[in-house]
C-alpha cells in the first residue's frame, strides 16, 4: 500500500494527489443520521470531471488509491468500493452524459460534507473555497494526465 505522500500512478502528480487529500480528508464524515457522505461525494466529484474534461481513466486511478486507502482503514469494504468505482463509470456513461450533475450539484454535496465537517452551516465563502479546491485539482488532474 503506497504512503499517503506517495503520487497516484498515472494520475498527474499534482491533481491526483490534491484531489486525493481532499477526498481522504472528507471520505470518514458521517452525517447527522450516521450515514456516511461518500456516495454523494463520489458522484459529484465524477460528474464535475467529466464535464472538466479529465480522462475516466485518470480519475478511476484516483478513486482506486482512495479506496484502497479507505478499505484499509475500514472506511469502506471492498463491495462498496466496487459500487463506488462504477458511479464513476455512470458519470461517463451514456446515461451520465444526460443526467451528470453540474458544478452546483458538486457545491451541494461539499455544503453537506461541510456541514459535517465543521460542526455547522458552512458559509458560503467556505463552500466556495472547498469547490474551488476542487474543481483546481481536477483541472489539474486532466493537464497533468
Amino acid at each position: 500500500m503506497p504512503s499517503a505522500s506517495a503520487a497516484v500512478p498515472g494520475a498527474g502528480a499534482a491533481g491526483g494527489d490534491a484531489l486525493l487529500a481532499l477526498l481522504k480528508r472528507w471520505w470518514p464524515l458521517r452525517g447527522p443520521d450516521g450515514r456516511r457522505y461518500h456516495d454523494w461525494l463520489v458522484l459529484a466529484v465524477a460528474c464535475a470531471a467529466r464535464r472538466l474534461g479529465a480522462s475516466r481513466g485518470t480519475l478511476a486511478r484516483v478513486v482506486d488509491e482512495l479506496l484502497r486507502w479507505a478499505v484499509a482503514r475500514g472506511l469502506d469494504t471492498r463491495g462498496k468500493a466496487r459500487r463506488h468505482l462504477k458511479a464513476v463509470g455512470w458519470a461517463y456513461g451514456a446515461r451520465g452524459a444526460a443526467r451528470c450533475w453540474g458544478e452546483r450539484g458538486l457545491r451541494r454535496a461539499l455544503r453537506a460534507v461541510l456541514r459535517a465537517e465543521l460542526g455547522r452551516e458552512p458559509g458560503a465563502e467556505e463552500v466556495e473555497r472547498a469547490a474551488a479546491a476542487v474543481l483546481r485539482a481536477l483541472a489539474a488532474l486532466r493537464a497533468n494526465a
